[in-house]
């Protein structure tokens, strides 16, 4: 089931990415931003998980009710300051992160996942260019989108 999901939601960012959606100059460089993330790119619009697998779960946090510290469902939020989250996925035993979508201004960041990863720092929504220095949008939402173990 793990493979077959993660196979679904690598065609919707193919799908995504083919549309000529994402906006490929925005690939975020560098370790430090989301060090556990597979993969990451800005997608433009509002993207949200796809269809759940048996055991797995979506979770969408709005940026007002995120807390640093603060547990929703399975999630723990670890950091927040508003341009950066950071995150831990409390119960190991029984999910995988697969993708975590960081929304903030007009776009989105899509980060994706193996199996395996129960945590990732530093994710932010995408860079805003207006303007002398380019800077994060601050973080409107976050979604999590998480299967069933393998």
């Amino acid at each position: 089931m793990r493979r077959l999901l993660s196979a679904v939601s690598a065609a919707a960012l193919i799908a995504v990415l083919a549309s000529g959606a994402a906006v490929a100059h925005d690939i975020i460089p560098g370790t430090n931003v989301a060090p556990n993330a597979n993969s990451h790119a800005t997608v433009e619009g509002n993207p949200h998980c796809g269809a759940v697998s048996a055991g797995g779960f979506n979770l969408k946090i709005e940026a007002e009710d995120i807390v640093q510290g603060g547990v929703y469902g399975n999630i723990r939020i670890t950091y927040y300051d508003g341009k950066y989250v950071s995150w831990e996925l409390i119960d190991t035993d029984d999910h995988d992160a697969d993708v975590v979508i960081v929304k903030g201004g007009p776009n989105a960041v899509w980060y994706t996942y193996d199996t395996n990863d129960d945590a990732d720092t530093r994710l932010s929504a995408p860079r805003n260019y207006n303007g002398a220095q380019p800077k994060y949008y601050g973080i409107s939402h976050i979604q999590f989108c998480f299967d069933d173990k393998a």
